[in-house]
C-alpha cells in the first residue's frame, strides 16, 4: 500500500505493511492460531522462523527507510548536479 506522508501538525501517518520472511522474501507463512508477538512463523517457501515481533519490525523499519529515501530524493530536487540514484 502506498500513500503519502502525513502533514505536518495533522493526524499521524498510518499504512499497512507485508510482512515478509527474512531469509527469502517470501509472504506465507504457517502461525498458530491467535498469533501473538511472540509466536514464531515458519516461511511456507524456506523454512526459515522468525516471530511475529521480528517480522513486523523489520517491515516497518523498511519502510521507514524508503520513506527517508524518498524525502531525501525531494529534498534533492532542483539541485544542480543531482540525479537520482539507481
Amino acid at each position: 500500500m502506498q500513500s503519502e506522508p502525513s502533514n505536518p501538525g495533522g493526524a499521524p501517518h498510518q499504512e499497512a505493511v507485508s510482512l515478509q520472511c527474512l531469509q527469502c522474501g517470501g509472504t506465507q507463512f504457517t502461525h498458530p492460531a491467535n498469533v501473538k508477538d511472540d509466536d514464531q512463523l515458519s516461511c511456507t517457501a524456506c523454512g526459515a522462523v522468525a516471530t511475529i515481533a521480528q517480522l513486523r519490525d523489520h517491515a516497518i523499519s523498511e519502510r521507514a527507510r524508503q520513506l527517508a529515501a524518498g524525502l531525501f530524493t525531494e529534498g534533492l530536487k532542483g539541485v544542480k548536479g543531482w540525479k537520482k540514484l539507481p
